[in-house]
Parts: structure tokens; sequence; C-alpha cells
């Protein structure tokens, strides 16, 4: 039931789409221009855009936009976990230390998103509707290339 609920019509589009929110949710100091943090969620967005481009308007089948996106949610894994640590404490005016619970509920929920959406685009069944999605529209593209106008 889950996985036709997730292989839908409607859901299909709105979960490739969502990929992009593990990859951007950060908190807000992390956007700061001396920040040296914000350019590979940047980089990694723009891959996943241009994979999603591939698979919604693409013509024929490949397996690139596939293994671009899987590529991107790993990476988004693994430099999560690098940061976890150095921003998991915060120092207060007193030197005490004190846990930056926000960093890591956030940290947390993305990684557990990204893993949901590598998960979700091996699905067999997903694969098979956007691949005869794409087959539809090339058998359209080329009937409209053979009428005359």
């Amino acid at each position: 039931m889950l996985r036709r609920f997730l292989t839908g019509r409607i859901a299909i589009p709105v979960l490739l789409c969502l990929q992009v929110l593990p990859l951007i949710v950060f908190p807000l100091n992390v956007f700061k221009i001396d920040s040296q943090e914000w350019w590979l969620p940047a980089f990694l967005c723009l891959l996943i855009i241009l994979s999603l481009v591939k698979l919604f308007f693409g013509k024929e089948n490949s397996a690139w936009p596939w293994y671009i996106m899987a590529f991107c949610q790993g990476l988004n894994i693994i430099s999560r976990i690098m940061m976890l640590l150095p921003h998991a404490t915060l120092t207060e005016s007193g030197g005490a230390r004190e846990a930056n619970v926000g960093y890591i509920v956030i940290a947390f929920a993305c990684i557990l998103f990204s893993v949901f959406e590598i998960w979700y685009c091996e699905l067999p069944e997903l694969r098979q509707k956007i691949s005869i999605k794409m087959a539809s529209r090339a058998v359209g593209a080329a009937g409209a290339a053979r009428t005359p106008a």
C-alpha cells in the first residue's frame, strides 16, 4: 500500500523535487558570506536540479540522473556527519559548553530524509513509471515529427 502511494502520479514529482530540502536546510548562520559551508549544498542542489530536468523533460531513458541523485544524497549524509561534531556544542560567554540542539536535530532529520530519498530513487516501480513516461514522450515526439504540417 505504501509503495503504491509513493509511486502514484502526484507523489512521484513531489517526492523527487523534495530532494532539494535535505541539501539546503541548515541554520541561518551557515549561509553567511564568510562561511565555507554553503557552497557544497548549493552545488549539490544544482546537480539535483539538472537530474530532475533530465528525468522530467528528457526523451530517452538514461541511468546518469539516478546515479547523480544518489551521489548527492550520499555526499549530503557524509558532510552532515562530518559537520555534526564541530557544530554539536556552543560555547557560552562564561566558557560553559551547551548542546546545539537545533543543529543536531536538523542534521539528523536531513540525514534521515536523504536516506529515504536514496531508498525512494531505487524503487523499481518508480524507475519503471519514469521510463514509461519517457518512452511515451519519445514516441509522441517521433510521431509529431512524421506528420506533415
